[in-house]
């Protein structure tokens, strides 16, 4: 099976998957600037111009990760907005959320913040 995977659209997901979640780690552990695109290459199992191929840089791999984490955000805010309850509820269900999605991606926020 080729890098891309044999299933087309579903190998280079799971290929882009392995390498943002490989290269958060590493973000979340070294920081940006402590980590190369061979060491996310060669965590991830793959060779830099497929990192290239699939985000152009390794600040192309840190806007993907944010946009996530974003959009993930998002998904929660939206999630916990919509629940009818009193406004002081509401905000302690945000804070919750929020809670609950840094516990669930702590690696991903942290290289959000950083």
């Amino acid at each position: 099976m080729s890098e891309t995977g044999n299933s087309g659209d579903a190998g280079a997901r799971s290929t882009r998957g392995r390498i943002l979640a490989f290269a958060a780690g590493l973000f979340a552990r070294h920081g940006y600037h402590g980590v190369g695109m061979r060491d996310i290459a060669r965590g991830a199992g793959v060779n830099v111009a497929t990192i290239s191929y699939h985000f152009q840089s390794k600040v192309g791999v840190l806007k993907e990760i944010v946009r996530e984490v974003l959009d993930t955000y998002k998904q929660v805010i939206r999630s916990a907005h919509d629940v009818p309850v009193p406004p002081g509820e509401r905000i302690l269900g945000y804070v919750r959320a929020v809670i609950h999605l840094f516990r669930e991606h702590g690696e991903l926020a942290l290289v959000a913040s950083t």
